[in-house]
């Protein structure tokens, strides 16, 4: 007998789709005000992205199918019940924070209060424990900041302070053209501006490290210092005395945004635990989707709403060399979060309990300028800090993410993986290139690997996908890009003020310097 031609197969199985299709066109009693030609589209991830572009094409008269391969619509938006500890019953609590604001989060702010969900204000704090909590300290408050009194009579700690006050003073001008060193990365930046090593390592790669979810090395070496300093501006991250931003979360869970957009939409066309096995380019620009589960579905429109690997992989071998060439250039890197109540993942003080806790097992550096070895780190984020949370009731509700060591088992309530891009040069090279393959074979991407890797570029980038499949689609709200929309503005600084400024940093820094040299030498000497 003649071995089966898998091609074929698929073939067969496409013809045998499109002619249930045009019967569904003919038989439907549905009505449409959109007179254009009805669409199947298919998304594939449900992630912010696939369900911005769900949300946008919602009204419209177009057949949508989101299609996940998780047991769950969300990604990275994930909300559990909480056994609570010392009450009965549970409570709902997202994984981590999905935290929003007016300023640099336009589009999915404007999503929010459209479909007015109730939000609860919340402060972001930071703070960090290493050498197994030999140094620590909190950003909450003065008082924390200086969590261990020891730290009132150390230099090299007043040295961190003074490199913070003034890396936030001189760090924007890395944005005016006029700028010599664009490509600097992290690291050159820190050597080109001689920052001390207990800025940088008890600060400032802390900082960056929990941004991006990144391992510290990659961090320094990866990404470019104009991209990491347009965001810290942005999100007033280098404003020293000025106001910060009010961040706010969805009341109840972020799982509350999902549920409103996947409202009303027919049970038929949300798939879950459904893996996309490739995508085949057919007669007529249509696209053929076979499944794991069996199955083969025909679509006029695909949105990839997956992080690039994962759509790449999905394209299979029928993808372009353009599109192997600029997706392939994106990568990820792999977390476990772990939802447990186990307190000693928090700082060894209470008083510099946080909201993200940034933890690593090598030396401070406060007491020695010693290169230090390759850093293990975690960040544990206190869900006991959001808001309506009453910890007398939950008990402690911690989300650790890449744990050095499993937490008690008996604390444990989930273990969760996920993955993140890593935005390095090479990957916002590829950013400026993604419009060369976007709609092209009718083939749409999505995903805040295409921005800055938070939850407004995943769900900017949805919105711009879904408009890219229905061009002229109307929203009840602007969609405004927050590099675009005057967040970028203001960083230059004129006036004499500025040059009295620098030229006090300058001398300060000198004093400062020989300060600690001075008394290093005499603690040396008394030693």
């Amino acid at each position: 007998m003649p071995e089966d031609n898998p091609s074929q197969n698929v073939l067969d199985t496409v013809n045998s789709s499109m002619l249930s299709m045009r019967d569904e066109e003919r038989t439907s009693e549905h009505k449409y005000e959109n007179t254009k030609p009805r669409l199947r589209i298919a998304i594939i991830g449900s992630g912010v992205s696939g369900l911005a572009a769900l949300w946008s094409l919602k009204g419209t008269s177009h057949e949508v199918h989101l299609y996940e391969s998780q047991d769950y619509f969300g990604g990275h938006t994930q909300t559990v019940e909480w056994q609570n500890l010392y009450g009965k019953g549970t409570t709902n609590v997202d994984i981590a924070f999905t935290l929003f604001n007016r300023r640099t989060y336009p589009t999915f702010n404007a999503f929010i209060n459209h479909l007015k969900l109730p939000v609860h204000s919340m402060r972001v704090t930071f703070g960090l424990s290493r050498d197994n909590g030999n140094f620590e300290w909190s950003s909450k408050s003065l008082s924390t900041l200086f969590t261990q009194p020891r730290n009132i009579f150390s230099p090299s700690f007043y040295r961190m302070l003074w490199d913070i006050l003034r890396f936030n003073h001189s760090a924007a001008s890395i944005l005016s053209p006029n700028y010599p060193y664009p490509d600097d990365t992290i690291s050159d930046y820190l050597a080109r501006n001689n920052y001390s090593l207990s800025f940088q390592n008890n600060y400032f790669i802390p900082l960056v490290s929990s941004l991006w979810v990144h391992d510290p090395n990659e961090t320094l070496t990866c990404i470019l210092m104009i991209m990491l300093v347009k965001y810290l501006y942005n999100h007033c991250i280098l404003n020293s005395f000025g106001n910060s931003l009010k961040w706010s979360v969805v009341a109840g869970g972020a799982s509350r945004y999902v549920d409103a957009i996947l409202d009303g939409i027919p049970a038929d066309r949300l798939h879950k635990s459904t893996t996309v096995k490739n995508i085949t380019s057919i007669e007529g620009g249509k696209l053929a989707l076979p499944f794991e589960n069996e199955g083969v579905e025909c679509f006029d429109r695909v949105i990839m709403a997956t992080h690039a690997p994962q759509a790449l992989d999905i394209l299979g071998e029928g993808a372009t060399a353009l599109e192997r060439s600029i997706l392939g250039t994106f990568r990820t890197s792999s977390s476990t979060a772990v939802l447990h109540s186990d307190i000693s993942f928090m700082p060894r003080n209470r008083k510099a309990w946080s909201g993200y806790n940034y933890h690593d097992f090598t030396t401070s550096l406060t007491s020695s300028e010693l290169a230090p070895q390759p850093p293990r780190v975690s960040l544990t984020a206190n869900l006991n800090d959001l808001p309506g949370q009453d910890p007398r009731i939950t008990g402690p509700i911690i989300t650790t993410l890449n744990p050095s060591h499993l937490p008690h088992p008996d604390t444990i309530q989930g273990i969760f993986h996920y993955e993140h891009p890593i935005l390095d040069h090479h990957a916002q090279v590829a950013q400026v290139e993604m419009r060369r393959i976007q709609g092209v074979r009718n083939i749409w991407y999505a995903g805040a690997w295409l921005g800055y890797g938070f939850h407004e570029d995943g769900f900017r980038s949805g919105v711009e996908a879904a408009r890219g499949v229905e061009p002229g689609l109307e929203l009840p709200f602007e969609v405004v890009d927050w590099k675009d929309g005057g967040g970028m503005k203001g960083w230059e600084k004129k006036g004499w003020e500025v040059g009295l400024l620098d030229l006090l940093i300058d001398l300060v820094q000198g004093v400062i310097l020989g300060w600690t040299r001075v008394s290093r030498s005499i603690f040396a000497h008394r030693g």
